[in-house]
């Protein structure tokens, strides 16, 4: 299956101490595309960073976070099922 992607899955990385994970993504005419790496890498060195951790109101989105593999799908997935069980367990009662 990998053979037939245009684009290959990069393996994870750490992020050096002070540096940020990044989280870019676009979608325009039903196509997406993200990119995730750490803001020392994926920025120009003469790029100022944002205060803001995210921006996700339009295409591209950027979002940025300190924590170690902070900008993976897998967090996005955890909290929902956080908040599906608070709403369960909320009905319940």
């Amino acid at each position: 299956m990998e053979d037939d992607m245009d684009f290959k899955t990069i393996p994870v990385s750490q992020c050096p101490y002070k540096d940020n994970c990044v989280k870019i993504s676009a979608s325009n005419q039903g196509i997406s595309f993200v990119i995730r790496g750490c803001e020392s890498q994926v920025y120009r060195p003469s790029t100022k960073s944002q205060d803001i951790p995210c921006t996700s109101n339009s295409s591209p989105s950027v979002c940025r976070c300190p924590d170690t593999l902070c900008n993976n799908s897998m967090q996005y997935f955890y909290n929902s099922i956080l908040l599906f069980l608070a709403i369960i367990f909320n009905t319940q009662r």
